[in-house]
């Protein structure tokens, strides 16, 4: 539950809107969207939905207990 907490927007740059690139695509324009309240991401593009573990599996291509430690270092 920690590990989700860790937000988004401290792994991937956003724009003042809270959009980027999506991780999970390439793309041109920024489609992925950042949901502060409930710390998730969606993307307009592709339909990724994920949270921080998500996310960050995504990044850096670890799984999910990789991740968590990942996030828990942080």
């Amino acid at each position: 539950a920690l590990a989700k907490e860790i937000p988004i927007d401290t792994l991937i740059d956003f724009t003042r809107a809270g959009f980027a690139h999506c991780i999970a695509h390439e793309e041109k324009t920024a489609s992925m969207k950042y949901y502060r309240d409930n710390n998730r991401v969606v993307c307009f593009g592709c339909d990724f939905k994920e949270d921080a573990i998500g996310v960050t599996m995504k990044l850096h291509n670890i799984s999910f207990l990789g991740a968590v430690r990942f996030l828990l270092r942080k």
